[in-house]
């Protein structure tokens, strides 16, 4: 009887927990469809979409609330390289042409992190999206620089990404203008 009692529970709590995680993946990609249509006018679409439905405040966001996101993006993958390029001028064995260039790149991603960046969400807290869309062109240039510093580049992948994903923040915060 006992048995008969806890399989009706059982299947309650199963139906129940199953109806919370369906519920919950639903309000989170609610926002898709809107997401994908302002990709659709970025260079990278699918870049643009892969990042913003990652990030659980795209579920509500409009297009400044997806820039914002996007600078924050920028941010994250620039502190990113910058650990990379410390560990490659630590590790050493680098000739002096590529320590030069990493040392360079590390100015370069120093701007984006302490003005490009900034300058970009402070503008788009104020709605002064020219200069919101200033900072993260700004960043994207700084990162191709960076790579056309090498030869032969070891962080081509990590420049590419901050080049791409600062054009996908330009082309959002373009839209508000």
């Amino acid at each position: 009887m006992k048995t008969s009692i806890s399989l009706p529970i059982f299947i309650f709590l199963l139906y129940t927990l199953l109806l919370s995680f369906t519920h919950c993946s639903v309000l989170a990609h609610k926002n898709t469809p809107f997401v994908d249509k302002i990709c659709k006018q970025t260079p990278y679409h699918a870049l643009c979409l892969k990042t913003l439905l990652s990030d659980p405040r795209s579920a509500g966001a409009d297009v400044r609330g997806l820039a914002i996101i996007m600078v924050d993006v920028i941010k994250r993958d620039t502190v990113s390289i910058l650990s990379r390029i410390n560990e490659l001028l630590k590790k050493g064995g680098t000739d002096p042409h590529t320590r030069g260039a990493l040392l360079d790149c590390i100015d370069k991603y120093n701007a984006v992190l302490k003005g490009d960046v900034p300058e970009a969400m402070e503008a788009l807290e104020k709605g002064d999206y020219k200069f919101a869309e200033q900072g993260a062109t700004d960043a994207s240039l700084e990162a191709r620089v960076c790579e056309e510093n090498f030869e032969t580049s070891p962080i081509t992948n990590m420049n590419k990404l901050v080049h791409h994903v600062s054009l996908v923040a330009a082309s959002i915060v373009r839209m508000l203008l």
